[in-house]
């Protein structure tokens, strides 16, 4: 994607994953669609979240995990500066 997301603002991004495919939506906007395998997590399977050189890199906030996909603008809800 060419959207910066280290311009000193506050956005909004989702990572949804279908059946095949993984979606990346930044402030509202598609930015990337891929096609994936299959994959199911199972217990005692590790899930990890956000990576950073240093502890403040970044801050991830409201994160929500849903047992089916959610349309753009239902996912963009989540975010107050979207609204």
């Amino acid at each position: 994607s060419s959207v910066e997301l280290d311009d000193g603002l506050v956005h909004h991004v989702i990572l949804q994953r279908t059946a095949t495919a993984l979606e990346t939506v930044i402030d509202g906007a598609v930015v990337a669609t891929g096609a994936l395998p299959a994959v199911t997590l199972g217990v005692g399977d590790t899930l990890r979240i956000g990576q950073a050189k240093a502890a403040d890199d970044y801050t991830l906030d409201e994160i929500a995990f849903y047992d089916h996909s959610l349309t753009v603008a239902r996912a963009s809800a989540h975010s107050c500066f979207l609204c």
